[in-house]
């Protein structure tokens, strides 16, 4: 794929906050554009941390806030000019509502998984299928879990903070001794 973008890196992509993103290229909110460094055989996992959740509501599965809605529907616009192969969510109605839009976008179901023992989710998700580009939302506590599993890696020694909902995170599998995490941002 021939593109006019910046080859995608850790480096080169830190602090900015993403606004589309179109197959193998990263649109950023300054303009530019960023390519991913896909091999033809790679595979894309993007990780995000569900929406805003209403925290007025006494429930342990609460639903979607007003500006939670409003992250949903930037996820939409970020992932629509994409090819997406699944979506994975845990089985809460603030992981499913965040991104049910894109899924019925893309004409897919929701593919559950459970947070209890993210090594084993992780070799559900990378042995069990032959997917290209997958989008998995998760929550505060597993998405770094899961991001460090996927990419092989270390990088996250805690939990996102529970206000941030900001958090993108790309992992490039071009097999197993060429991995690599992006870690980007958006906003609602």
């Amino acid at each position: 794929m021939v593109s006019c973008g910046s080859k995608a890196s850790k480096k080169s992509l830190e602090g900015k906050y993403i606004t589309n993103i179109k197959n193998n290229d990263l649109i950023t909110a300054d303009g530019k554009t960023y390519t991913l460094p896909v091999k033809d055989d790679g595979r894309v996992f993007y990780l995000i941390r569900h929406a805003e959740k209403d925290t007025t509501i006494q429930s342990s599965d609460p639903p979607l806030s007003p500006l939670g809605e409003r992250r949903t529907m930037a996820i939409y616009d970020m992932f629509r000019g994409t090819d997406l192969d699944l979506v994975y969510s845990t089985m809460y109605v603030r992981t499913i509502s965040t991104v049910q839009e894109i899924a019925d976008q893309k004409g897919m179901n929701i593919k559950p998984y459970a947070p209890k023992d993210l090594r084993d989710v992780h070799s559900y998700i990378v042995d069990s299928t032959d997917a290209k580009r997958i989008l998995i939302v998760g929550h505060s506590n597993t998405t770094p879990v899961l991001a460090n599993f996927l990419s092989d890696t270390k990088y996250f020694n805690a939990a996102f903070d529970e206000k941030d909902y900001d958090n993108l995170l790309i992992v490039i599998d071009n097999g197993p001794e060429d991995k690599e995490l992006i870690p980007v941002k958006f906003k609602p």
